[in-house]
């Protein structure tokens, strides 16, 4: 008999510690998705497959854009790669801050759903394609229209989307690139005397944080791209500034190694504003100089273009960026 009951309050005990931390989740996830709501609460999200005739579903795709636009809604179209592990409703945060306020739709591509691994070149290149070739239907706010075309990732889709580039799998020519700590740039892996022919915008860390190097990461990808078109900000991870990892581009981090928090989400409102202000580089509206690209942070990013010189873990060369408030 007692020892049914230790079995059974134990059961109970289990039930109630599963029970109280997944009201703690829901919780989190309300008060984020309600964060996000308040920052972007005109932009419109939707989830759906993406097919072809041939090979049936090529891919899962979620898209933002800002309702509120009626004239020119899409005048720029940024398609964006998960990472490792991550899902299309993983990135809301940052999509809802980029398309807000702007004409700029974003698309976050899964071209492996089924798999935690997002690094087929392939895969990337075939929904980039099966995307740009049914735009009127996948992305119908782009209709009728011709927007500056950008690709790009985090992570992991960062690799599959510069072997694609490499290997002409892309049946376009993209505008520009957006990398979000691309993993692995290294030569063993993208190849040699690889160059990205195209204005780039870069985000990576000053320290190597989970097990992504940065001399591999966002570093290397700024040093394959054209020095006159070339944008780079480094994120101070050197100290536990709220603990800003690799995975601080996404709502939730990745699974449980790569966490973040909400303490971090400056970064996704930086981001965003830096994405702005590279369409508007690339579209001819502002210069590629320093001074455009500046942000209101305060010692926290520090932004490389042109020629300057980026070392990996230390912050040497290049200027922080400017602090305004």
């Amino acid at each position: 008999n007692l020892r049914r009951v230790s079995v059974s309050f134990k059961m109970l005990f289990q039930y109630l510690l599963t029970t109280v931390v997944s009201f703690l989740c829901c919780l989190y996830l309300c008060s984020s998705a309600y964060a996000v709501d308040e920052v972007a609460s005109t932009v419109i999200s939707v989830t759906e497959h993406v097919h072809d005739s041939e090979h049936g579903t090529v891919g899962l795709i979620r898209t933002h854009h800002d309702g509120s636009y009626s004239e020119s809604p899409c005048s720029a179209l940024l398609l964006l790669g998960v990472g490792t592990s991550m899902t299309v409703r993983d990135y809301d945060k940052l999509s809802k801050r980029i398309a807000a306020g702007s004409s700029i739709v974003v698309v976050i591509m899964d071209y492996n759903e089924h798999s935690f691994k997002k690094t087929s070149p392939e895969k990337y290149a075939h929904l980039v394609n099966t995307i740009h070739s049914k735009i009127s239907n996948v992305v119908s706010i782009c209709k009728d229209q011709e927007p500056l075309l950008m690709i790009g990732g985090h992570s992991s889709s960062g690799e599959a989307a510069i072997i694609s580039l490499e290997s002409s799998l892309l049946e376009l020519t993209p505008d520009g690139w957006v990398g979000l700590d691309p993993y692995d740039m290294s030569p063993e892996i993208i190849g040699d005397d690889v160059h990205l022919k195209m204005p780039s915008i870069n985000w990576g860390f000053a320290k190597t944080t989970c097990l992504v190097e940065t001399e591999k990461a966002a570093k290397a990808a700024h040093e394959l791209a054209d020095p006159n078109t070339r944008v780079l900000y480094q994120i101070n991870n050197e100290e536990k500034d709220g603990e800003i990892t690799h995975c601080v581009f996404s709502d939730h981090g990745c699974v449980i190694v790569c966490s973040t928090n909400k303490e971090n989400d400056w970064v996704l409102t930086s981001v965003a504003r830096s994405i702005h202000l590279f369409v508007d580089a690339v579209t001819g509206r502002i210069p590629f100089d320093k001074s455009h690209f500046q942000l209101d942070l305060e010692n926290r990013v520090k932004l490389c273009m042109d020629d300057d010189q980026v070392e990996s873990d230390q912050y040497t060369s290049c200027g922080w960026t400017s602090i305004v408030s």
